[in-house]
């Protein structure tokens, strides 16, 4: 059956039925019937044949199979696959427990249930990413159109497991799972199992190819080669077999050998939790200098850091979580531990301004965190003006101390020098300080924008300003024509000047994402920039945004948790994670995440709110969410803590003291001071306070007609409109306006603001009266990502219209 929760989605039935009815036509002795395809009481269903074995995983975990046995197996699979790829069906999910063995030896592919169908739409609500991680191809994870490719990727997962007893791809959680599929080369299969040809080695790899025009390009095409591999081995169901089931039998002196090898292999593994890969990070350096110089040593710290971070050999934790150490004073080895790194590398900077020619002195040192032992160190005393020989020249060497092999493509961007102008660099380098001291938005922009007015060729300093633009287009702080323009032709001068570098690529990205709102573009061009920063966490969260827009919702909390292990300090990739989980009602998960953060920063303001937060959504008691709100706000910032204060308040209907939380905003005709005004206008309207509810608003939409008037193809403009005419009276016009709203940004193009605004509608249609109209909205953001939830729906006064209504206490119930 359909999952109950599914039934209401149009298009999840749709495609439901009519994948069941493609593999319904599909006939093959090793592929599971299906008979019927029908619905009982509104449920779609479908039945198949029943058969009696057991799982494929069920059978890996009994016993060791012998390579015939397995290459057998691994033939009849490739046939039914066959069979499914030439009817024009791409199963999607080929894993262990999707293949059942009957009593007969015979395996059988079931659950075509993520199947995609050659020749149809794409259907966008179940997502382009499903499957399972671990089996899924990199397209797949990468949310890339996937064709039957993908499916020969996924046996070739099977094949090395059914084999070795081993994952190819592995790690303690699914994110690190993914980067391993994305990134990692499997091990020889003959290191765990004796007895694997090399011809059965290049099968399993051709299969594993990252690239799918590598791979072999037809199950026929597998099959063959199995064949030839294995004359003697037949592949169809007439074949007679022996009992297997029982018949293999491990001596206990392999086991024990097996035993002593792994214990082996696991005592001489490196520390830290990088599956193989190395792994490090570089901490603040310390500055020598005068100090006024200190952004210019954090600036050299990050360049080396984001040099180093360019080599796929390396795992690199983020400057931003390396900051968090800067003076702590704590051993290496506990902040080795807490970052799951084995190296660490740390030195000191001198900016000398006493000569005719401006010199700096670097001295760093690689560290062993396991013993504190010096790797290797150095001192590197140059002009100025060869600061960016000396960033390559020492990630070159923590390359080759590390056996870190380079290659070609990143010995060229090591190589790459920015800018001729050092006194561009130097705005480059406190444009970059403001931004990552606190999202000083204005002064960053004024020293890229001083920058690049210096040499005109700069392309990382053009780079960063379509990224500050957005945040501040996004954020409704300068979001104007004007703006959208200046972030436009930064992102293409970067993107010209960097040629092919992975600079430019992040600029365009950003100006898609933020600006023209172009998700398929700018995906494509933050995955393009990751393959020359893969330890980037910035991008990594700038693609789970995209994929969050898109509705591909697993990977993106798959990426942002990604992004966390590589800069687990990081509040804003906390958010991320944490709002992310929130959208998707996944409450517990966001607790955990936000309880492990505290467990490094007990006093993070941010994380407190987050606490706060869950603590409510969870629906625990009152009086432990008003403790959790009273320990944040004593250390929120000024900025921060009314906002939630006021929250709260309306919450608990304490209006008067709501009231008193927020102060005039200091832009008068910014979104800042819409959410001012129409804030005041709902506490005097839930006061029942009609005459001052009316005269906020008011204020409210001279400010939104202007805005509507200037950019009328901007929704939250028009969802913000919607919300003053409600509360002034306008019935009609409100809801034309809010319907207006929902139409210009649908969820299917915006999957994280298009709920947003239905949000906004339902509100309307509460204040207008339109209680069934309102009721159905809530019911559609609760079955979806949204910022709707049951707690909020029980406790805001803003739903106390409803509370009366049958269908608002039904749908209550639904969700509990």
């Amino acid at each position: 059956f359909l999952p109950s929760h599914l039934c209401q989605d149009n298009d999840c039935r749709e495609r439901f039925k009519r994948e069941a009815q493609a593999a319904a036509k599909l006939n093959h002795p090793n592929i599971v019937t299906i008979h019927d395809v029908s619905e009982h009481q509104g449920r779609p269903f479908f039945a198949m044949e029943h058969v009696e074995g057991k799982s494929l995983r069920d059978l890996l975990k009994d016993r060791e199979l012998d390579l015939d046995l397995i290459l057998d197996l691994a033939m009849q699979v490739c046939e039914g696959l066959s069979k499914a790829h030439q009817t024009g069906i791409t199963h999607r999910d080929v894993k262990p427990s999707n293949i059942v063995v009957d009593k007969e030896g015979r395996p059988k592919l079931l659950d075509f249930g993520l199947a995609a169908i050659k020749g149809t739409e794409q259907l966008t609500k179940t997502g382009s990413t499903l499957g399972t991680v671990g089996y899924m191809s990199p397209e797949q994870i990468q949310g890339k159109e996937v064709d039957h490719r993908s499916d020969l990727f996924s046996l070739g997962v099977m094949l090395y497991e059914m084999t070795t007893g081993h994952a190819p791809f592995k790690g303690e959680t699914e994110a690190t799972t993914i980067n391993s599929v994305l990134n990692d080369i499997p091990e020889p299969m003959s290191r765990f199992k004796s007895g694997v040809s090399d011809d059965l080695q290049r099968i399993v790899s051709k299969l594993l190819e990252k690239d799918p025009s590598l791979r072999y390009q037809s199950a026929a095409g597998v099959v063959s080669d199995l064949k030839r591999l294995t004359p003697g081995v037949g592949s169809g169901p007439e074949k007679p077999r022996k009992d297997w089931w029982n018949r293999i039998v491990v001596p206990a002196a392999v086991i024990v050998l097996i035993a002593m090898i792994g214990l082996w292999y696991w005592q001489f593994q490196p520390d830290g939790d990088s599956g193989g890969i190395k792994s490090l990070v570089v901490l603040p350096f310390e500055n020598l200098g005068a100090e006024e110089d200190e952004y210019f040593a954090d600036g050299m710290t990050d360049e080396i850091t984001a040099r180093l971070a360019g080599f796929g050999g390396l795992r690199v934790i983020s400057r931003t979580s390396a900051v968090h150490y800067k003076g702590s004073g704590k051993p290496l080895k506990v902040i080795a531990r807490e970052l799951k790194v084995d190296y660490v590398l740390e030195g000191t900077i001198r900016w000398d301004k006493s000569g005719d020619t401006d010199r700096v002195r670097i001295i760093p040192q690689l560290i062993r965190a396991s013993d504190d032992s010096h790797v290797w160190a150095n001192t590197f005393e140059r002009a100025l003006t060869q600061v960016f020989v000396v960033q390559a020249d020492i990630a070159t060497r923590i390359a080759e101390a590390l056996d870190v092999t380079l290659l070609e493509s990143e010995k060229q961007l090591l190589a790459a020098k920015p800018t001729d102008n050092l006194e561009a660099y130097d705005y480059y380098l406190r444009g970059k300080e403001y931004w990552e001291q606190g999202k000083n938005s204005s002064r960053s922009i004024e020293m890229f924008e001083k920058a690049v007015a210096l040499d005109s060729t700069f392309y990382a300093a053009y780079a960063w300003l379509p990224r500050v633009y957005g945040y501040e287009y996004i954020n409704d702080i300068r979001m104007t024509e004007e703006r959208r323009e200046q972030a436009k032709d930064a992102a293409e001068k970067a993107f010209r000047l960097a040629s092919g570098k992975p600079d430019g690529h992040l600029a365009l990205g950003y100006y898609h994402y933020y600006f023209s709102r172009d998700y398929d573009r700018a995906l494509e061009l933050f995955e393009q920039a990751l393959q020359g920063q893969p330890n980037n966490s910035e991008l990594l969260v700038a693609i789970a945004y995209v994929q969050r827009r898109k509705g591909n919702w697993d990977a993106a909390v798959a990426n942002l948790r990604r992004a966390l292990r590589l800069n687990p300090f990081s509040q804003s990739d906390v958010d991320g994670l944490t709002r992310t989980l929130i959208l998707l009602h996944r409450i517990e998960e966001a607790e955990e995440v936000v309880d492990n953060s505290l467990e490094f920063s007990p006093d993070n303001a941010g994380l407190l709110f987050w606490k706060a937060a869950l603590v409510f959504y969870s629906g625990r008691d009152s009086s432990e969410v008003r403790a959790a709100l009273r320990e944040y706000t004593q250390l929120a910032p000024p900025s921060m803590a009314p906002f939630l204060l006021e929250l709260s308040d309306i919450f608990w209907r304490d209006y008067q003291t709501a009231l008193t939380r927020r102060t005039v905003p200091t832009r008068p005709t910014s979104g800042d001071s819409v959410k001012f005004y129409t804030q005041k206008g709902q506490i005097y309207r839930l006061m029942g306070d009609s005459g001052t509810s009316r005269a906020y608003y008011d204020s409210a939409r001279v400010i939104c007609e202007e805005r509507v008037r200037t950019d009328p193809e901007v929704a939250l403009f028009h969802a913000d409109l919607a919300q003053v005419y409600a509360g002034i009276g306008q019935k009609h016009r409100a809801v034309q306006e809010g319907q207006l709203a929902a139409e210009l940004l649908p969820v299917s193009k915006d999957e994280l603001q298009g709920p947003n605004i239905l949000e906004s509608l339902a509100e309307v249609y509460i204040v207008v009266g339109k209680y069934d109209l309102a009721i159905d909205q809530l019911d559609y953001l609760l079955s979806h990502p949204s910022r709707v939830q049951i707690e909020g729906l029980r406790k805001h006064p803003i739903y106390d219209p409803l509370r009366d209504h049958p269908r608002f206490r039904a749908l209550l119930a639904k969700y509990e």
